[in-house]
């Protein structure tokens, strides 16, 4: 009975170096768990003018009374600081449960 130990197979020194080559160079290519929330953030944020950002309340709505709005100056989908008194056309109110 023949055991891998006693099995000699022809390696191809030519196509090892290939195979280890590619391998290398998928794994180069293939970008860590970190770059795609980097990517996905940098997406999802946009400009203030984009928005029709502003620094006051339309009808009443205000930043801090959107889902989006991060508490003291940050937005889910807005750049850089906003003020909790501005709104943008991304303005959604939060979800209200049923009691």
């Amino acid at each position: 009975m023949k055991t891998l130990r006693s099995m000699h197979l022809p390696v191809d020194r030519r196509r090892a170096l290939r195979l280890v080559a590619v391998g290398a160079g998928v794994v180069t290519l293939v970008p860590g768990p970190g770059h795609a929330q980097q990517q996905a953030h940098e997406e999802a944020k946009k400009t203030k003018e984009a928005v029709h950002y502003r620094y006051k309340p339309k009808d009443g709505n205000t930043c801090s009374a959107c889902v989006n709005f991060i508490p003291e100056t940050d937005c889910k989908k807005v750049e850089g600081p906003i003020d909790p008194g501005g709104w943008c056309e991304l303005w959604t109110a939060p979800e209200v449960l049923p009691d």
